[in-house]
């Protein structure tokens, strides 16, 4: 194809008016200024995949859930509203009752 030729020169401007035309009808991709800016200013691009990001989350909502149940549970074992009579009755026999104040008068 030789640009001489004023049909070939239309024909070249014309593609590039189509491709000028097509670009401007594309959505505009802010991710790609940025990327050509890391790029241009050599700092390497991190690129996260989506499962990593999804396990990410999921991880932290796990913690965040066995910290709240375990907070309950360890609230549950040792609160203080809780009164284990067992453990402070006082079982004695009347008769060793009454004679308490002889013993203790000698």
């Amino acid at each position: 194809m030789r640009l001489n030729e004023s049909k070939s020169i239309k024909e070249l401007q014309e593609i590039m008016d189509r491709v000028i035309e097509l670009d401007k009808k594309t959505p505009f991709n802010s991710f790609m200024a940025e990327k050509v800016m890391l790029r241009i200013q050599g700092q390497p691009m991190i690129i996260v995949p989506l499962y990593q990001k999804v396990f990410q989350i999921a991880a932290f909502a796990a913690c965040i859930l066995l910290a709240v149940s375990l907070g309950i549970f360890l609230g549950d074992e040792y609160s203080n509203d809780t009164i284990y009579t067992h453990q402070y009755e006082i079982s004695a026999d009347d008769s060793q009752i009454e004679r308490l104040d002889v013993l203790t008068v000698q």
